[in-house]
């Protein structure tokens, strides 16, 4: 039998609550501890089915430890939530906590990847926010990007999918350095050489065509009359 991976139980999570309390919280901890912001968005569904409990056991398990400021919800999504773990608050009860005889001592000094003590709770309360905050940001953005494809382009697709996770990626990036999908609308308006006036571009068009678009935009004569008609969309 292979033993694959661990979850954490803090001691004093299971005293102060119950194990499956303290095991949810561990969950939540150990990924957030390897996640590159600080975060954990695995759905409420993996979570159960990796921990042998329910969803609605671990709906009620993180309603509990948000109301008492061990975790913090950043977003949600159907099933699926944002969470940042509060490291300092779970140590400062750790160092209330007395072991009984006979048990080992809490090693304090355990580190973050980033080699900080988690006793130094400003910095890591700091660093929480800075993540926190970079979330908040990022899921402006995607409804916006969103939004405006709707509103610009008529277009409603599935983020969801692998392939469209990297097209959002390349548009989050573009959205970033000041391209939106009106400017893009307005070029495709404008462009009648393609045509299909009067048509709205299809996502694989923009996709395609965004370069384009706002290589035209920067410097129209970027493209020669030749080259425009050898990228006509028919």
């Amino acid at each position: 039998m292979k033993i694959k991976g661990f979850t954490p139980i803090f001691d004093s999570l299971a005293k102060k609550y119950d194990p499956y309390t303290a095991l949810v919280y561990g969950k939540i901890w150990r990924i957030c501890d390897w996640s590159e912001l600080g975060v954990c968005t695995m759905s409420n569904e993996k979570i159960a089915e990796q921990l042998g409990l329910s969803e609605k056991t671990i709906r009620r398990k993180k309603e509990t430890l948000a109301e008492d400021g061990l975790i913090r919800v950043v977003g949600s999504t159907g099933s699926t939530d944002t969470v940042t773990t509060c490291h300092d608050v779970v140590m400062r009860m750790e160092l209330d906590y007395t072991p009984d005889s006979g048990d080992e001592s809490v090693d304090f000094q355990s580190r973050t990847p980033d080699g900080e003590s988690y006793k130094d709770s400003n910095k890591i309360e700091d660093k929480i926010l800075r993540n926190v905050i970079a979330i908040e940001e990022g899921q402006k953005l995607s409804s916006a990007i969103q939004d405006d494809f709707r509103k610009w382009l008529g277009l409603t697709p599935n983020w969801d999918t692998k392939t469209n996770q990297a097209n959002y990626q390349f548009f989050r990036e573009r959205y970033q350095a000041g391209e939106t999908a009106q400017q893009f609308k307005e070029w495709w308006v404008a462009e009648d050489w393609r045509g299909v006036e009067g048509q709205m571009p299809s996502f694989n068009n923009v996709r395609e065509m965004w370069g384009q678009a706002f290589l035209e935009k920067k410097n129209p004569l970027a493209m020669s009359a030749i080259e425009r008609g050898a990228n006509k969309v028919y």
